[in-house]
């Protein structure tokens, strides 16, 4: 019934690119744990944590790409 790591594979790397985007240009945003899920979603992208996110480097490139977007939007926002 609750297969979290289906939700994951499927959805997963939207919803971390979701949260931080919205740490990093939203004003509510700081009440979001970005540092401790980035460290969680490194260790679910690697051999180790069993392949649950796209490889480690999609998985930064697409952090990467919503910290950039959320802090013009930020920035948009003044």
């Amino acid at each position: 019934m609750f297969d979290i790591e289906g939700w994951l594979e499927a959805g997963g790397i939207f919803l971390l690119m979701a949260i931080v985007f919205a740490e990093s240009g939203l004003f509510f945003g700081f009440f979001l744990p970005g540092d401790s899920l980035l460290f969680i979603a490194g260790f679910l992208a690697s051999d180790a944590g069993g392949n649950v996110l796209p490889s480690l480097p999609v998985t930064a490139g697409a952090v990467f790409i919503a910290a950039v977007a959320g802090d013009q939007v930020g920035y948009w926002f003044g």
